[in-house]
């Protein structure tokens, strides 16, 4: 697979349209601050520097002893990240653009430490930092790769389905976070039951799924074949994907192929037509969104301060005391809206509470529903192994409630955050229809003065937790002075003990239940809140825009008017001048937006 013209045609396009791009909001930016609107200016500077960020996260997954790792380093042709024979990476590890080789540990504390290279495998590998003793949250590389650049952050995560529980946690906790996955599948083991119940996981969170079939080199072309078509039937039937697209590949040469220059172990290996894909995806469906969301920015921005020029002019021309009482009528109407707008703020809180308890209640029903199936199950175990002793009753009944638990909460709490959010989505977009009449309303009053260029909400943004939301299963009880009775019940004969290792199993597993649709209750309170104090904070933002930088506009004005003749002539000319760069700006943006749409 090649890469075609048309396609390089296409990333150059969506390149040279950033940049003029960046260069119009820079314009618009300097424009701002003459014209004394410093508020418009930092947020003119604000929507540049995420153009120039363009952070996106695609993350590494896969099952343990795929080797993401290698994956990664062949990437970056270099052998940055440890690898070994054994599963090895056991804490998320980000890999971003930087001048020179750096490494950060962050500590979930929030405490951070740099490290060289040679200590790396102390902080993310299981045997260095056996089940996060370090209490670990992510480590930071950052490395000179042309990879990394524009914002690219790839995201190295531990293997899932290895014996170390902790590391399917740190994976499981991170997926909230990306923007798009590699999955990696190997030729041999083929494609398991676990991990496409890991992929049933990942589809909510990824925007884009890529599938990569690692270690080809292991297979003549007709096991290759073999291999790929095994593969993509498995995805289509039992993760219901249409039609994947799998890239063979070999991180092993690649890798090698990197470090040794080797053009022929390169083209051997894969990597370039993958790397092909998924720039072609980077340019095409990032690029063009994150174009697309600016340039609407920018062109409100520069209506903004069109607005504010033109009524500048305007009063100029107008009397002083005709002036001065449209200011006032101004005044009036923006007090007006801001009451009407306390009114609605207190009716959205009680919207947003009332569906917190609606929350509350569901949770509530999922964990006594739970609870009784799981004593249920531990009921039925009890009975049916009547040939196992104390102990191992006690160890079966562990392994089964756990994984009955862990199936629970994994195919509900999705399902209940994806409600939660759609009714908070629901209640807010009833709010923002009756701001935007409201600002309506005040535009019509006022519109015998100037137009209030307030922008509508046309997105919500959900936030996440502060923490993603991680589940607890399995838990021992440790604690210096805690004798737990199972470890005496276990050591006597069934007949005796197994009527009280029935009943503690039980309890266990309501507590264990009950913290998780704790966190879970929690986690998602803390969203909602959060989206909601965004949102208030943000209509705040746009009320404040609409009235201080007309009033600043209009105060101009009146001074302007006690101002001699010449100093008059003077200030129009400069609102002209800057009236004539803007429209100038202007037509550039549009240009730009013509341009996005037409690139296919």
């Amino acid at each position: 697979m090649c890469l075609k013209k048309g396609m390089v045609i296409k990333m150059n396009h969506f390149r040279a349209n950033g940049e003029e791009l960046l260069a119009c909001l820079g314009e618009l930016a300097a424009l701002a601050r003459e014209r004394q609107q410093p508020g418009l200016a930092n947020y003119l500077e604000q929507q540049a520097q995420k153009l120039r960020d363009n952070r996106f996260h695609l993350v590494v997954l896969g099952a343990f002893k795929r080797g993401k790792t290698t994956f990664l380093n062949a990437l970056l042709g270099q052998d940055i990240l440890p690898t070994a024979v054994v599963p090895l990476t056991s804490i998320v590890t980000l890999l971003e653009y930087g001048e020179h080789l750096h490494i950060q540990v962050v500590f979930k504390d929030g405490a951070t430490r740099s490290i060289s290279p040679e200590e790396l495998p102390g902080y993310i590998t299981e045997e260095g930092n056996p089940k996060n003793e370090k209490n670990v949250r992510h480590v930071q590389v950052k490395y000179p790769s042309d990879y990394l650049k524009d914002g690219l952050v790839l995201i190295d995560t531990p293997g899932v389905g290895s014996i170390y529980q902790n590391n399917d946690d740190e994976t499981y906790q991170y997926l909230p976070q990306m923007d798009a996955a590699i999955f990696l599948l190997t030729v041999d083991p083929p494609i398991s039951q676990a991990e496409t119940d890991f992929l049933e996981r990942i589809k909510p969170y990824a925007a884009r799924t890529f599938f990569i079939l690692n270690k080809i080199d292991y297979l003549d072309e007709q096991g290759l074949r073999q291999a790929l078509e095994f593969s993509r039937r498995v995805l289509a039937e039992r993760v219901h994907l249409d039609r994947p697209v799998l890239c063979p590949l070999s991180a092993r040469l690649a890798l090698q192929g990197k470090i040794s220059g080797s053009q022929e172990l390169l083209e051997k290996s894969g990597l370039p037509q993958f790397d092909r894909s998924l720039r072609q995806f980077l340019m095409e469906e990032k690029g063009r969104a994150i174009l697309e969301a600016a340039v609407t920015k920018a062109l409100g921005a520069a209506a903004e301060l069109q607005l504010h020029l033109s009524l500048e002019l305007k009063a100029l021309h107008t009397p002083l005391q005709e002036l001065v009482e449209k200011i006032g009528q101004f005044d009036r109407a923006l007090e007006e809206m801001r009451q009407e707008q306390q009114d609605h703020t207190f009716i959205l809180e009680g919207e947003i509470n009332k569906l917190l308890r609606e929350t509350e209640a569901a949770i509530g029903s999922f964990r006594e529903e739970k609870t009784r199936e799981l004593q249920r199950e531990i009921d039925r175990l009890n009975e049916e192994k009547t040939n196992l002793s104390a102990r191992e009753l006690a160890e079966t009944i562990k392994q089964a409630v756990n994984e009955q638990t862990e199936k629970f909460l994994s195919a509900w709490q999705p399902e209940l955050e994806k409600e939660t959010i759609r009714k908070y989505e629901q209640i807010v977009n009833r709010f923002v229809a009756k701001t935007n009449r409201l600002l309506d309303d005040v535009v019509r009053r006022a519109a015998e003065i100037f137009a209030i260029p307030v922008e509508g909400f046309s997105k919500l943004e959900i936030v996440p937790g502060k923490d993603p939301l991680f589940l607890s299963i399995g838990e021992e009880i440790s604690t210096m002075f805690y004798v737990d009775p199972m470890k005496v019940q276990v050591m006597l004969p069934r007949f005796l003990s197994g009527p009280v290792i029935v009943r503690e199993l039980k309890r266990r597993a309501e507590e264990q239940l009950d913290k998780n649709c704790g966190r879970i209750r929690h986690y998602l309170a803390e969203k909602v809140w959060l989206s909601s104090q965004q949102f208030k904070l943000s209509l705040e933002d746009k009320i404040r825009a609409a009235s201080q930088g007309t009033r600043e506009a209009l105060e101009r004005a009146v001074t302007l008017k006690q101002a001699s003749e010449p100093e008059v002539r003077v200030a129009a000319a400069t609102l002209e001048e800057a009236a004539r760069k803007l429209d100038e700006i202007k037509h550039k943006l549009l240009t730009i937006k013509e341009n996005i749409n037409t690139i296919t």
